[in-house]
């Protein structure tokens, strides 16, 4: 039988506090990283996905990866017309 003083008891429960709040957070983190990711959607989501961060693009006046990002969308989903306008409208000197 093993007898533990009270300063190790409270180390190794210490320890297993600490593991568990480590696990939680590691778990939180993977929970996000895959709501974030385009694991489970379509490809018309993905695409819409990709036309969001293009018009943000483009209002930061990032018009490469704006273009970018329109390109994604039209190999992913080449029926959604608004890829192509949202493209033609960043390309167009106005």
């Amino acid at each position: 039988m093993v007898i533990l003083k009270q300063g190790e008891i409270m180390q190794n429960k210490s320890r297993r506090i600490i593991l568990i709040i480590l696990s939680v957070i590691i778990a939180g983190f993977l929970v996000w990283g895959l709501s974030k990711s385009n694991l489970g959607k379509s490809e018309s989501e993905q695409a819409r996905a990709a036309q969001i961060r293009g018009a943000q693009y483009a209002k930061q006046g990032k018009y490469d990866k704006a273009i970018s990002c329109y390109d994604k969308a039209a190999n992913l989903d080449p029926s959604d017309s608004l890829t192509y306008f949202a493209k033609a409208f960043e390309i167009s000197p106005i």
